[in-house]
């Protein structure tokens, strides 16, 4: 609905819906405007050009089901992305949805210093070479720069909304292939610790400020002890909180090998007793996602291999038994 009566002058209304209420404004409008930098929604926020409710709030105000949210943006088009002719691997693509595997090193989506060289850069040039000339690209779900594999991206509002009713209601499965230090002592287990914010230390963890319940699943796939124990692990979140499985795996004690934030002693000290070698990105993969099609309803299921430098690792891990 556009320009309602109580709505800001050549704005766009917007209804949250319920599977919506949990996010913060200035991500519920990225959500819905995926294609300009979150940098710019925020000032957009800050300047009074986005209402919730006919009231002026902060980008971190958290949204309620049916919150009537205002957004004039049209000051901020010129923030949109460019399109760019970067490779991509495309796992599945039809007129609703894509799934590409996002390689290590990539943004999902700008931030507020990085505008290109971004996937959705990449998805904008792929659709418009495609001959779809959309602006209304919607990343379903999000994967860390360092994090590789399966990401899910919306070509329409239905397929959005659909999708991410899905992942709030957990209905999708999630499966990643992770390296992490040492070895768990039971082959697999269940990891029910809550995240929050730490704001003393500036990142997420277990039992921070406001924390909400997450629970991760793990099983040891392969053992390798070379100078170090090392563990080839299959990870599943069971619920979708920042940096779930990276908190979760160094909270038991095993954190993810070239994760510099949850697990720094444990990279600094291999790093330190291995100098010749690369420091190796943050080893995790999303390798397998199940979900229904938006539109169809039909059961897909998406698989990525792990990437080759996980598996140069692994083959470097292999040859120090030597």
């Amino acid at each position: 609905m556009n320009n309602p009566n109580n709505c800001l002058v050549e704005s766009t209304l917007y209804i949250v819906a319920e599977d919506e209420s949990h996010l913060r404004l200035d991500e519920f409008i990225f959500k819905r405007q995926s294609l300009m930098p979150i940098g710019a929604i925020r000032v957009a926020i800050s300047l009074g050009d986005v209402l919730v409710n006919n009231r002026h709030r902060s980008s971190g105000w958290r949204l309620r089901p049916n919150d009537q949210v205002c957004a004039k943006l049209n000051n901020y088009s010129h923030l949109e992305l460019e399109p760019e002719n970067i490779p991509i691997e495309i796992l599945y693509e039809d007129e609703f949805i894509i799934a590409v595997n996002k390689p290590p090193k990539m943004l999902s989506h700008p931030s507020r210093y990085e505008r290109s060289a971004t996937l959705l850069n990449a998805l904008l040039y792929h659709s418009f070479n495609q001959g779809e000339k959309t602006h209304r690209l919607g990343l379903v779900h999000r994967l860390d720069r360092d994090t590789s594999g399966i990401l899910l991206v919306a070509k329409q509002e239905t397929a959005l909304k659909k999708l991410a009713a899905q992942f709030d209601q957990r209905q999708v499965k999630k499966i990643y292939q992770a390296v992490v230090f040492g070895v768990p002592n039971n082959k697999s287990g269940e990891i029910n610790a809550p995240i929050g914010w730490h704001p003393q230390e500036s990142k997420w963890g277990v039992e921070g400020e406001n924390s909400r319940y997450a629970i991760s699943s793990y099983k040891v796939k392969e053992v390798k002890i070379p100078i170090n124990n090392f563990a080839c692990v299959e990870l599943q979140p069971h619920t979708g909180r920042t940096h779930q499985l990276r908190i979760h795996m160094s909270y038991i004690g095993h954190p993810i090998v070239g994760d510099l934030v949850y697990g720094l002693s444990n990279n600094l000290e291999w790093q330190k007793a291995n100098s010749e070698v690369t420091q190796p990105r943050q080893l995790l993969h999303a390798s397998s996602l199940i979900f229904n099609h938006p539109i169809t309803n039909q059961q897909l299921s998406l698989f990525a291999p792990i990437t080759k430098d996980m598996q140069d690792f692994l083959n470097f891990i292999e040859s120090l038994r030597a």
